[in-house]
Formats: structure tokens, sequence, C-alpha cells
């Protein structure tokens, strides 16, 4: 979804333009927080969270971020799901792949034992979702 296709007189302009973002900040800020400091000690932070999206090969890269590794990982994840939906044809098939893929986000946290991102995850995406129709 682009925002200039909101746009009366920028309704010919693709939808690669400008993606709505996945994530509000203060939603990705939470996430980022939660994700940052691990509810068991060394074992589900966002190392967790990479390892699970098959980048664990840029460990040293998200460690050197000085403010927050799992901001930059969510980031780089929400501009994947964005590249990924951006390739189909139609809007709407566009926020379907972009809700499957923040249900698979869902699922991934759940599955490394963050639950409590998981839910905040759902919530913050229900409310862009809610905003956007």
């Amino acid at each position: 979804m682009c925002l200039c296709s909101l746009l009366p007189q920028h309704s010919d302009v693709t939808s690669s333009c400008h993606p709505l973002p996945l994530l509000s900040l203060s939603g990705r800020a939470h996430l980022a927080s939660l994700l940052d400091h691990p509810s068991l000690p060394g074992q589900n932070d966002w190392r967790a969270l990479l390892a699970g999206l098959r980048l664990d090969r840029f460990a040293s890269y998200f460690a050197g971020r000085r403010s927050s590794p799992a901001e930059a990982l969510l980031l780089l994840w929400e501009a994947q799901a964005q590249a990924s939906a951006s390739a189909s044809e139609s809007s709407a098939k566009q926020q379907q792949q972009v809700r499957e893929q923040v249900l698979d986000l869902v699922g991934l946290l759940s599955a490394i034992g963050r639950d409590d991102c998981a839910q905040v995850l759902e919530a913050d995406c229900h409310r862009l979702w809610q905003m956007s129709n």
C-alpha cells in the first residue's frame, strides 16, 4: 500500500514508492525495548529473532548497533516484508501478503518464547490496519 495512492492527484503513482509502515514508531520502539532484553537470560532476545529469521550470519552487524540491535532488525524485517508484498500486482494481494508476513512474525515471536512481543505486534498492527481501512 502506498501513501501516494491515497491522494487523488497522485493516483497513478506505483504502490512501491512510499509503502505504509507495518509498525508504528511507538510499537517498534516498544518491541525493540522488549527484544533488546531477554525474558530468559541469553535465550530469547533479538538474537533468537535474528536466528528465526535466518539472518544470524549478520549477528555481528546487529550487535554493533549502539542504540538498539532489535530496532535495526525490526526495520530490516519491515523492509523485507514490504518489498515482498510490493511485488504483488493488486493492492488487495499486497495487503494479504503483509498480513501473512506479520502473522509469520507473531508465530516466530511465540516460538522463541516471546508471547509478550507477539501481543505487542498484534495490537500495533491491528491498530494500523484499522486506520488504513
